[in-house]
């Protein structure tokens, strides 16, 4: 799907040492540089009240954002600027703030995206490439 809507350096990354990563992904930006994004996958709903769960995802974001990774296209080691929490299933309200809330460092705040499976779905639909 990221590849589709235009993002170059797909790579899955799913293991021990991905901190916060399932994916890694990059767009060249307006000012001929590259933006980073990272995206953690889960599977089903994400609810406020799942304490342990919240606080996971909370963690795998600031480590997303706090650990570099080595892109093997560019042969550097990088950071992400954007982070994405893609799930199967829906986000509660509730949910979405504590994770935002959880991220202290108010720029990363700012950085978060949040796809449910409905956002998917809908950006499927509107870019009708999949």
């Amino acid at each position: 799907m990221f590849r589709k809507l235009g993002f170059a350096n797909v790579k899955y990354n799913h293991g021990n040492k991905e901190f916060g990563k399932d994916i890694t992904f990059a767009r060249r930006t307006e000012f001929d540089d590259y933006e980073y994004y990272g995206v953690q996958v889960k599977y089903g709903d994400v609810s406020g009240g799942a304490q342990g769960e919240i606080n996971e995802l909370i963690q795998q974001a600031k480590d997303s954002f706090s650990m570099p990774y080595y892109d093997v296209y560019s042969r550097n080691k990088v950071r992400v600027s954007k982070v994405i929490i893609a799930i199967s299933g829906k986000f509660t309200q509730n949910a979405v703030e504590k994770i935002i809330e959880g991220v202290t460092e108010y720029p990363l705040k700012n950085n978060l995206i949040f796809l449910d499976k409905e956002k998917i779905e809908g950006l499927m639909s509107k870019y009708n490439r999949f």
